[in-house]
């Protein structure tokens, strides 16, 4: 996963770094709950800034093109000091 998420960093000049959570820890720490009666694993975006603060969060299983479409306006907005 480290891997193929450098690449995709890379690939799509990504102004921010992607993080999986294989073994599912930080998905409990952030209290994701489960989707699909609980079946699969959640899916949440989460934009965390240097402060360790979460400043987006995007929660959607079923759009995975859109944690995209949401995560990299609000990147840029922070970037942009809104």
């Amino acid at each position: 996963a480290f891997l193929v998420n450098a690449i995709l960093r890379i690939l799509l000049k990504l102004p921010f770094i992607l993080l999986s959570d294989k073994g599912g820890e930080l998905r409990k720490t952030f209290g994701v709950p489960p989707s699909a009666l609980g079946l699969l694993p959640g899916r949440v975006s989460y934009l965390i800034d240097k402060q360790g603060v979460v400043r987006h969060t995007f929660n959607s299983l079923m759009q995975a093109t859109q944690h995209v479409d949401e995560a990299l306006p609000a990147v840029q907005r922070r970037a942009a000091g809104c």
